[in-house]
């Protein structure tokens, strides 16, 4: 995945990133990731998402550093967590899908090897709700969204 998927495009003016955990091994996390609690025994750590994250995982926010994990050893990573009132900013997977029909709709996300983007046509299980668009472009070139979930986790 590449820096700079995603971006807090505002955020609680009260709120900051926090520290959080990475396990040894694991592909490291960079700015702008989307991160979920570890899973399999490994809740004590933060990783990235999979290819279409969902409700179902456990939820911590958007890396605001990059993360220090190495083959051998744990490392740590910086994350905006407050995702109860954060706007993230991000790339739809086809943009010239998004419409005004997009707007208020429940996503999931898409994962490669190059990047993380926004599902916008996966609302099985959606967890990211559309609420906005680059509605001035023929391809719009970003998408606002709000996690909206029932889970998440908070330092």
């Amino acid at each position: 995945m590449s820096l700079g998927d995603f971006f807090v495009v505002n955020a609680n003016s009260c709120s900051k990133p926090n520290r959080y955990q990475t396990k040894a091994a694991n592909t490291a996390i960079n700015p702008g990731e989307m991160v979920i609690l570890g899973t399999g025994g490994d809740a004590e750590y933060v990783t990235t998402i999979a290819n279409g994250a969902s409700d179902t995982a456990d939820w911590v926010g958007v890396a605001s550093t990059m993360d220090t994990v190495t083959s051998s050893d744990d490392g740590e990573v910086w994350v905006w967590d407050d995702i109860s009132s954060m706007v993230i900013r991000g790339k739809a997977t086809t943009p010239s899908n998004l419409s005004s029909t997009s707007l208020l709709t429940k996503v999931t996300f898409d994962v490669s090897s190059e990047l993380q983007t926004l599902d916008e046509n996966d609302t099985s299980s959606g967890v990211a709700r559309i609420i906005d668009y680059d509605k001035e472009a023929q391809t719009p070139s970003w998408v606002d969204f709000k996690l909206d979930i029932a889970d998440s986790i908070q330092a």
